[in-house]
């Protein structure tokens, strides 16, 4: 019933549709490095009322790997970095042309090798990482249906290292390490479309 009544908010609203461009950065960590470059997303998101969206996205980066070891970086071999993630984002001001907001997501990262001249890397395969998304923005709509969206995140894939539980006579604890590897910032901009208004 909770759940129902939650939902509620969100009868009669329609789809936002995102598409945007931007840059990447940062990346490096253990003497390696994440190339910046453009990247690309789409994120598709729902409104469920008090100004909240539960969006889906998706984030492309075409660059390279590249060690840092050395006078200067050298390109290790081509790679693609995907983002695969579902949060919400919080308007500040929902229902106005103009709303900053806020985004927390979660998913994975894909880290995908393409091509290299070295056999070393040859047969690499491509490798997953639970990740998650801090950020926000401005969507900035012009009209009923279109508008400029402004996105800023910190994308930061995680590595778990171990975890723990611990019962005593107050109750029981549990603990999770985990650390980010490669964590990168996106600066993007791109068209907002609102759809089934």
């Amino acid at each position: 019933m909770v759940a129902i009544i939650g939902v509620l908010p969100a009868a009669g609203q329609g789809m936002q549709v995102s598409l945007m461009g931007g840059y990447s950065l940062f990346g490096s960590t253990s003497g390696y490095n994440i190339k910046d470059s453009f990247s690309a997303s789409v994120v598709v998101g729902k409104p469920i009322g008090f100004g909240r969206v539960v969006e889906f996205s998706y984030h492309r980066q075409d660059t390279k790997l590249e060690d840092l070891v050395g006078i200067r970086p050298t390109k290790l071999f081509d790679m693609t970095t995907e983002y695969f993630q579902i949060g919400v984002a919080q308007e500040a001001a929902p229902g106005e042309d103009t709303t900053p907001y806020g985004m927390f997501s979660l998913g994975a990262v894909r880290y995908n090798p393409g091509s290299s001249t070295d056999p070393k890397f040859k047969n690499l395969s491509d490798e997953w990482r639970f990740a998650i998304n801090l950020g926000g923005g401005i969507k900035l709509f012009v009209n009923e249906t279109v508008g400029i969206r402004l996105s800023a995140l910190l994308m930061m894939p995680l590595t778990f290292g171990g975890g723990g539980l611990f019962c005593g006579t107050g109750g029981c604890n549990v603990g999770i390490g985990a650390s980010t590897v490669f964590v990168q910032a996106e600066l993007q901009a791109g068209l907002i479309f609102k759809l089934g208004q």
